[in-house]
């Protein structure tokens, strides 16, 4: 034996694997002790060291042989292992550790002739059991106040256990709207990292706890073994859910709760918010792609959105939070229609009052009242009303309404009215202008005589009148 030889030992064998997890490590064990069991009994009290050594040599005496005989062994270790109980996926994990060890050993068996030669017993399919909010608040209510915290943070970060476990303060950022836990990829079961969010209610909940911890400190586990911490609340949840009444199984025997379970109710809420975004935060390496071209706020919105149907004891049912939602809307609707119809109405009554002060009704008035007033000898009051009936007659409804408003505004003001800006651009026919020159000179030479010492010359001035009229001949 040459010193580079090492000794192929199951000893050596975990050596070659120690980069790998402390978990598969540990199945690992497990299927190569069923193996073990296997072999002892299935050739007469052989150990597996000498079964292995015999069928190698054999590998090189004859091929044909060995070929056959290394197939027929590993269909009975799965015969065996359906016989022992075992559950069809938990056989084909337990032979494909079997296959990595055999392969190190030294035999070559290759996926291909496993598919062609081999038959493994079909998983018989059972509806999954959906987990409810009642059913987490039963475990809640039962738990520790510790692992009430650490079961809200499994519910809303879709988080396996043995991940979150590994967590510490450090991991947490608290520079988004929710707080964000950044998973290393050591952390993780694909080696790769991720992030997920936390909820408000869970936040409120862990608060206290993260208070009292330095930021290497891990949040949940007191053990820095994460494979004995994973063990410890393992027992801890199977004696809590006996307790709680939470005690349903499938027909191959499993729980239909356990703590995967709130990784599974995290993943269905959100994936309900964007397809497949739950499957992303849970570490789906099919679905993390999608997501990979967001950015981690807008990762964050998406969370948001999901957040209320995360929460357990502020939890509102979906289709409730759908229906709340449609009755908002549809008062939303009702009230900003009513407040349409009542701008219409205050519209119409602005439109009645300004067309009572300024149209014909409210200019007749102020006609009237005018020609009462006017301090100016009898034969001109003519020009008060005079002037007037001309400019009903010559100008259109919005500029009579225009001058009622201009000297409206020039007696808040104390000034005189402004007419240019008002009439000065209209264009009128030139007999109009004509004729409204022709009345305004002959009466213009009458307005300086037998004038009363406190005349007071009208607004409307007939020197204002004729500047306004467009320069005819």
């Amino acid at each position: 034996m040459s010193y580079l030889d090492k000794p192929i030992t199951r000893e050596s064998y975990f050596e070659h694997i120690g980069t790998k997890s402390q978990s598969h490590r540990n199945i690992s064990k497990v299927a190569l002790d069923w193996f073990d069991k296997f072999c002892i009994g299935q050739f007469g009290g052989k150990t597996v060291k000498t079964i292995l050594s015999d069928s190698l040599k054999q590998k090189y005496e004859d091929p044909q042989r060995h070929s056959k005989n290394m197939f027929s062994m590993l269909q009975d270790f799965i015969n065996y292992l359906g016989v022992e109980g075992r559950d069809p996926s938990t056989i084909r994990e337990y032979f494909n550790l079997v296959k990595k060890y055999l392969n190190w050993y030294g035999f070559e068996i290759y996926s291909e002739s496993v598919k062609s030669r081999l038959n493994f017993p079909q998983k018989i399919e059972e509806e999954e059991y959906p987990l409810a909010v009642e059913d987490i608040k039963k475990i809640l209510n039962g738990a520790s106040p510790s692992r009430r915290v650490l079961y809200l943070f499994l519910s809303s970060t879709g988080m396996r256990i043995q991940e979150t476990l590994k967590l510490r303060k450090r991991d947490l950022d608290f520079n988004f709207d929710r707080v964000m836990v950044r998973i290393p990829g050591k952390y993780t079961k694909t080696k790769k990292p991720r992030k997920t969010f936390i909820t408000k209610e869970t936040l409120s909940y862990l608060e206290p706890i993260l208070k009292k911890k330095k930021d290497d400190d891990l949040i949940f586990a007191v053990n820095e073994d994460s494979q004995k911490a994973k063990h410890l609340e393992e027992t801890y949840f199977h004696q809590l859910r006996d307790r709680v009444g939470l005690v349903d199984r499938y027909d191959n025997g499993i729980h239909k709760i356990t703590l995967h379970s709130f990784r599974s109710w995290f993943i269905t809420k959100c994936n309900r918010v964007d397809s497949d975004f739950g499957n992303s935060l849970g570490g789906h390496d099919k679905y993390m792609k999608k997501y990979n071209r967001f950015t981690d706020s807008e990762k964050c919105e998406l969370f948001i959105k999901a957040d209320p149907t995360l929460s357990i004891f502020e939890n509102i049912n979906s289709s409730e939070q759908s229906q709340k939602i449609q009755e908002l809307e549809e008062k939303e609707k009702e009230n900003q229609q009513s407040i349409k119809n009542q701008m219409n109405k205050m519209n119409e009554m602005a439109q009645e009052l300004e067309e009572l002060k300024y149209g014909p009704i409210g200019r007749r008035n102020k006609y009237n009242q005018n020609y009462v007033n006017a301090p100016v000898p009898p034969e001109m009051k003519i020009l008060t009303m005079g002037i007037p009936i001309l400019l009903e007659l010559l100008f259109p409804e919005e500029k009579k309404q225009d001058m009622m408003k201009e000297f409206e505004k020039a007696d808040l003001e104390n000034r005189k009215p402004d007419l240019h800006k008002i009439f000065g651009s209209r264009q009128m026919d030139e007999d109009n202008i004509r004729f409204l020159k022709k009345f305004l000179n002959e009466h213009q030479n009458k307005k300086d005589s037998s004038k009363p010492t406190n005349y007071v010359k009208p607004r409307l001035r007939i020197e204002n009148l004729k500047a306004m009229l467009p320069n005819h001949n």
